[in-house]
């Protein structure tokens, strides 16, 4: 093969193999060339017909994701699973056809910029990019306007969904709920946001260690339809080396996406954005030491980047293990802004957040005293242990449903009687809550 290579190099530039030889080179130097060539036209060959994020621990975890959480939603007479793998590509659903009044999924991924040349924000190597049944893309994405992004969305039916992924009767409209799911929990990666490390992105690039994936850049000034619906870069090499070297941007054809929490780990920061009045947080990050890490690198983004101001009162204590036996309360201050594209003047207005972490009060139900003593860590459990069974998910699911119902029960007195709207709890004043 090395011999055929080099003589096909030679026939291209229009060189007689004779002539080469009088002049003195070893023979050796030919196949040694054909090899190289011919190994760099095999490896371009395939590089234009094998997806990156397929043949990756992307799509191996995506599959695990799906078959654990969604499949197991779906009663057991509607699945047609694999005999041999127990997958089935119809568990998951494209994302664009989950449209619902009642609940609108916002998934949280980082967008990776390891490279730029904002040196004010150099510490958090990413920004965040939302998926939703509507939209994908990010507001730090798109053309400059007054020194600011003006963002860069994709209609989600149009999105990175060029993979069968659910059937052979799959038509293809958008990214699916898997793949989101996917990315939006994709920790473990060779750029990962504030996370990043050149030497740990080498290593992890080179044994094709990837959780998250290279998807089209909606800000790309050249995207058309044809480049939007890609599942993954056409040519992988240029990704792979941006990867390799730690040197993923937002400027490309294709960016590369991670985990959320690579940026910000409660999905709190996209919800200050759209100024909602009314903002539940549920932190179940690991921190057995309530040291409050997620919570305060989001309120200290979301403060220098949109002017917005949390204030807990009380204040949150770190180091506090016995936290208040009801939620922690807190007002956001939205400030006056003004849409650069549409014109409109946004007034100062005020909205309120509830923000609840497990812990284990005295008063819990015994089954979760008893489980604390055969589990230390709990309710602080890794996600590094991968490894979770039916008593784990059941005690997280009963303290879940300890602390909100202790938490409303602070508000009325008959848990029956209960308001059947957030609105309506918030509108109460608790009367064992500071406000």
């Amino acid at each position: 093969l090395g011999r055929l290579g080099a003589l096909i190099a030679l026939r291209i530039a229009g060189l007689p193999p004779t002539e080469l030889y009088l002049s003195g080179v070893p023979k050796f130097a030919f196949g040694t060339a054909g090899e190289v060539l011919l190994a760099v036209a095999v490896g371009i060959s395939l590089d234009r017909v094998v997806n990156l994020n397929r043949f990756s621990m992307h799509a191996v975890y995506r599959n695990r994701l799906v078959r654990a959480f969604l499949g197991t939603a779906r009663p057991p007479d509607q699945r047609h699973p694999d005999r041999y793998t127990q997958f089935d590509p119809t568990d998951s659903v494209r994302l664009a056809s989950t449209v619902s009044p009642r609940l609108f999924h916002v998934f949280g991924i980082t967008l990776n910029k390891t490279s730029g040349k904002d040196t004010a924000r150099a510490q958090r190597k990413g920004e965040p990019f939302i998926v939703t049944p509507l939209h994908c893309g990010a507001a730090s994405l798109g053309p400059v306007v007054k020194n600011r992004p003006s963002g860069a969305y994709i209609a989600t039916r149009y999105y990175a969904g060029a993979d069968q992924e659910t059937g052979v009767c799959d038509e293809q409209h958008g990214i699916t709920l898997g793949t989101a799911m996917t990315l939006s929990g994709a920790a473990v990666s060779p750029n990962m946001g504030y996370h990043s490390s050149f030497l740990v992105a080498f290593v992890m690039t080179l044994f094709n260690v990837r959780l998250g994936a290279w998807l089209p850049n909606p800000g790309w000034q050249c995207i058309d339809k044809k480049t939007a619906e890609r599942s993954g870069p056409r040519f992988s090499l240029p990704s792979l080396l941006q990867e390799f070297l730690g040197q993923s941007d937002d400027k490309g054809k294709y960016i590369y996406l991670s985990d959320g929490g690579h940026f910000d780990n409660l999905g709190l920061y996209e919800m200050l954005r759209r100024r909602c009045g009314t903002i539940v947080v549920v932190d179940a990050g690991c921190d057995p030491d309530y040291g409050y890490f997620d919570l305060s690198h989001t309120l200290q983004q979301a403060r220098i980047d949109m002017g917005i101001q949390v204030t807990f009162k009380p204040a949150i204590k770190v180091g506090e293990v016995d936290l208040p036996t009801q939620f922690a309360r807190a007002t956001i201050q939205y400030p006056e802004i003004k849409s650069e594209c549409k014109g409109e003047l946004r007034s100062a207005c005020k909205g309120n957040m509830v923000y609840i972490k497990p812990w284990l009060p005295a008063d819990a139900p015994v089954e979760l005293a008893a489980f604390k003593k055969i589990k230390k860590n709990f309710p602080h459990d890794t996600t590094a242990n991968q490894f979770f069974t039916e008593s784990d998910f059941e005690s997280y699911r009963a303290l879940g449903e300890h602390l909100t119902k202790t938490a409303l029960l602070g508000c009325v007195e008959d848990w029956r009687l209960w308001p059947r709207t957030l609105a309506k709890v918030f509108s109460i004043r608790a009367r064992n809550i500071s406000v």
